[in-house]
């Protein structure tokens, strides 16, 4: 079944009905495409509200590139990684979270395709100035696995 041009305020409860209705005719897996990740956690969160049973998939590769962006950073932190891989690493992060055919305005900014908003660009330099001051990056006496 295709739904498309449903009005969004109707959305969550076409997909609930219409889960509800399968479910009854003996279908016990459905599957749903909501397109955009940031659309699957909205319907995931509106089913969760109209107490629909149900396991949200498809967030792997936004999970992945965290992890990824995480890891640079603490690279940077060690002086094992640059900045400008830093925030191509968070650029990267957010294109995953925006299943759209074009990368997020703010990605575009992280790799100086397009202007960052002035407060966002506050943070980010936050970010960089707070990394960079680290000192003990394993936390205060912790020693890296394997380290005498």
């Amino acid at each position: 079944m295709i739904h498309a041009g449903v009005d969004a305020d109707a959305r969550n409860q076409v997909a609930a009905d219409q889960l509800a209705t399968l479910q009854a005719t003996g279908h016990a897996t459905v599957g749903v495409f909501a397109g955009t990740n940031a659309r699957t956690a909205e319907l995931s969160a509106a089913l969760t509200g109209l107490g629909v049973e149900h396991v949200p998939i498809g967030f792997p590769e936004a999970y992945g590139e965290a992890l990824s962006t995480m890891a640079t950073m603490t690279a940077y932190t060690f002086g094992q990684a640059t900045w400008d891989q830093v925030v191509l690493r968070l650029a990267v992060f957010l294109t995953a979270t925006d299943r759209a055919r074009e990368p997020p305005a703010l990605a575009l900014g992280l790799v100086g395709r397009a202007a960052l908003p002035p407060g966002f660009a506050r943070r980010v330099e936050e970010l960089r100035r707070t990394l960079s001051e680290v000192t003990d990056p394993l936390g205060k006496g912790a020693k890296a696995e394997g380290a005498a």
